[in-house]
């Protein structure tokens, strides 16, 4: 129940209670010796501490994270844990880092996987802030393929295509899919872009 809570609470955005019922959960199963469920646990705490700004706080959860899946062998938290620790290099302006970061979370990720969508947009926008503008282009080409050929989610193509066009300043094109496809979309999703 603990564990439900911490998940639910961190979906909706409310750092306080994820965090404790976390904390809560994690205790349970570190006791238990169930050690996937307290990796999935310190993960939701990482987030946490991310959302709260406390990035060194959330580097070194997430460090010790990656080294408890090296030891437990858990390969379904491993990737999760590198994208997170790239996200807070990349939020502390450590471009080298969380584009090598990226693309180890990209390589242990299934192509079919919509969290592959996520870390290769991450990783293009990396690109993009060092100005490698090509690599940048690549990457988003790997996710509208990728997309295509698994049916994966819209949202993240929407991001995809609205960064390739942005790059491309095919500024008509990119005008008419903000204007008659992503928009309406969010809109009737009752989400933002």
């Amino acid at each position: 129940l603990m564990y439900h809570l911490a998940l639910t609470h961190s979906q909706n955005m409310n750092i306080p209670l994820a965090k404790y019922y976390a904390k809560q959960a994690n205790g349970y199963f570190q006791v238990h010796k169930i050690f996937a469920r307290s990796i999935e646990c310190q993960i939701i705490i990482g987030i946490n501490e991310v959302r709260e700004k406390l990035y060194e706080k959330a580097y070194f959860t997430f460090k010790k994270v990656i080294a408890s899946c090296n030891n437990y062998n858990l390969k379904e938290s491993l990737p999760i844990a590198i994208h997170n620790l790239a996200f807070i290099e990349s939020q502390r302006g450590n471009r080298e880092s969380a584009i090598q970061l990226f693309q180890e979370s990209i390589e242990l990720k299934s192509e079919s996987d919509n969290s592959y969508l996520i870390s290769l947009i991450y990783l293009a926008e990396e690109y993009i802030l060092c100005n490698e503008l090509n690599k940048a282009k690549e990457t988003l080409k790997k996710v509208l393929d990728a997309r295509e050929k698994y049916n994966l989610s819209i949202e993240h193509y929407y991001s995809a295509i609205i960064l390739q066009k942005e790059l491309e300043q095919s500024w008509e094109e990119l005008l008419y899919i903000l204007e008659h496809e992503a928009i309406p979309y969010f809109e009737e999703k009752g989400q933002r872009l």
